[in-house]
């Protein structure tokens, strides 16, 4: 399973070669696993004798973190003088919940900002945030805690069995 975090997300190259390989012809991502990630975007082949990849970049949305897994799949096949050839691999994508990777330029106001609260909050989570106005890395991650705004009709057995919580 292969962590991914809202804000920075997933950017991964994945490439295909082997030395029996004679033309990659095709790399594609298996339906199933693209349709659950919106706003996944999906580059186009590169290819080169023996070789080809293809590069997916995806920022999960909230909703998203703490889900079933999501599958990512990729076939690949070759068109050679040997008779045709396919692979295929699997990755299982886990959004992490209550924790928040900085993209570059990020404050904690952009944190907050994405989890619809306030930045006291988000700082209050890191105590190793000792400057609320510190520069943030790229791909630091921080917690962002159980974020949820109460509604009507909701009671506290039902969060405390939501958040996974006890009295």
């Amino acid at each position: 399973i292969l962590p991914v975090y809202p804000g920075v997300g997933l950017d991964m190259e994945v490439i295909v070669g082997d030395v029996s390989f004679q033309e990659v012809n095709a790399v594609s991502f298996a339906p199933g696993g693209l349709e659950r990630m919106p706003l996944a975007q999906v580059h186009p082949a590169v290819r080169a004798p023996g070789w080809a990849s293809r590069r997916v970049v995806w920022v999960p949305t909230r909703p998203s973190a703490g889900e079933n897994p999501f599958p990512l799949c990729l076939d690949a096949s070759d068109r050679g003088a040997e008779a045709n050839k396919t692979v295929a691999a699997c990755l299982a994508l886990h959004v992490v919940r209550c924790q928040y990777a900085v993209r570059e330029g990020e404050t904690l106001l952009h944190v907050a900002a994405f989890y619809a609260t306030n930045w006291i909050q988000v700082w209050a989570m890191n105590p190793e945030l000792v400057d609320p106005d510190g520069e943030l890395e790229h791909g630091q991650v921080v917690a962002v805690g159980h974020i949820h705004r109460v509604g009507q009709g909701e009671v506290l057995d039902w969060l405390i069995r939501k958040f996974g919580l006890s009295y």
